[in-house]
């Protein structure tokens, strides 16, 4: 959790992988015995107050957020985008993770809202 003059600024949420079976992605083996895997990361939800986007909270959570992941051995981490949703496209972008390939679709007030899987290696 982020803080500012002691009002909630943002928060995030992450632990393990939801979808435990996920394939590893390039470079996602483990350390030590050939072909070990080191467990995914699920960041679930990133949020940052609405007037204090653009401000470096959101990147700040972030870096912390997978910073404890690694620590915790965690190899990657991964997370949902909605589908045309350019500004958290291009930040997580930024931040090293890449559509997967992989897609869903989640139903949010009675419409199907389609989602890309990002992914980036934490080692």
């Amino acid at each position: 959790m982020a803080d500012r003059d002691g009002e909630v600024a943002g928060w995030l949420a992450a632990g393990p992988a939801r979808e435990p079976e996920l394939p590893p992605a390039d470079g996602e083996s483990g350390a030590g015995a050939p072909g070990a895997r080191l467990p995914t990361a699920e960041l679930m939800a990133l949020y940052v107050a609405p007037g204090l986007i653009g401000t470096g909270i959101g990147r700040a959570l972030l870096d912390a957020g997978t910073a404890r992941a690694r620590a915790r051995g965690f190899g990657a981490m991964y997370l949902w985008v909605v589908r045309g949703n350019v500004r958290a496209e291009r930040f997580y972008r930024r931040a090293g993770f890449a559509p997967d390939g992989a897609v869903a679709a989640s139903d949010v007030a009675g419409r199907r809202v389609p989602e890309d899987r990002y992914r980036r290696r934490l080692r």
